[in-house]
């Protein structure tokens, strides 16, 4: 039996999973929820890139980032 298809996706609004994972998590913290993004976007110039993993549909790891001075 072969594992279910791993999936890469952006996150380009907000998506309840995504905090539901981060909250979940033992290692996650405030400033992986999705609204420290908008606190990054307000405050300095550089460009948010959110990638989650996904598998059926459930969110199994996020990966936020910020890239300086591509805006």
């Amino acid at each position: 039996m072969t594992a279910p298809a791993l999936a890469l996706r952006t996150l380009d609004a907000w998506d309840a999973r995504w905090d539901a994972y981060v909250k979940a998590h033992p290692d996650g913290t405030f400033f992986h929820l999705y609204g420290w993004r908008r606190v990054v976007e307000r405050t300095t110039a550089a460009a948010p890139h959110y990638l989650y993993a996904e598998r059926d549909g459930v969110v199994c790891g996020v990966l936020p980032l910020f890239a300086s001075g591509l805006r």
